[in-house]
């Protein structure tokens, strides 16, 4: 297996991006806690930034989709409620409207990219998890995951922003520091 490049960041800048990414994560846990919100929304949209690479210009993807994907759980109730009886039962109609989901995905990705796009599945399917093990039958349990997802992940992802801007600072005046030196000697 071909070891993984990272880019060429100093281990001074690397400590410092870790200790502000772990503030991040760990005052939101406690915020999450507090107000027993679950987290998991807030925090799938902050690892998927970083699997973008952090770019910025993909963020209306990732909470967008990510709030219809939540939203289409919903609607997977509702389907299901009203087929069920008439399908012999949950599997049928499960069926249907996966396939349906997926299938509009793949169609109207270029067409409505802020909806469907492979970040509205995975958290369509992580809401189909969570529902499992959050008992989360509740009424209206989408909606606050929904909020969670929209103003956690971009809390979340603003703090990673911030992040980056704080080490590329610490970069640029080590650089600059560095050419002042030199250019002096």
């Amino acid at each position: 297996m071909k070891k993984q490049e990272t880019p060429g960041l100093p281990w001074s800048a690397k400590i410092v991006m870790g200790l502000l990414i772990v503030a991040v994560v760990l005052v939101a846990f406690v915020i999450f806690e507090k107000f027993k919100i679950s987290s998991w929304p807030a925090y799938v949209a902050m690892i998927l930034f970083f699997i973008v690479h952090e770019n910025v210009a993909l963020v209306p993807n990732i909470i967008i989709g990510g709030a219809f994907g939540i939203f289409s759980y919903f609607l997977l109730g509702l389907f299901v409620k009203a087929t069920a009886m008439s399908m012999g039962g949950i599997f049928l109609p499960v069926l249907i409207f996966v396939g349906v989901f997926v299938f509009l995905i793949v169609l109207l990705t270029d067409i409505l990219p802020y909806l469907f796009n492979s970040f509205a599945f995975l958290y369509f399917t992580i809401s189909t998890v969570a529902s499992a093990s959050e008992g989360a039958h509740a009424p209206l349990m989408w909606v606050r995951w929904v909020g969670c997802e929209i103003i956690g992940g971009l809390l979340l992802i603003a703090g990673v922003i911030g992040t980056l801007k704080v080490v590329g600072s610490m970069i640029k005046s080590t650089v600059k520091s560095e050419i002042t030196n030199t250019t002096i000697e």
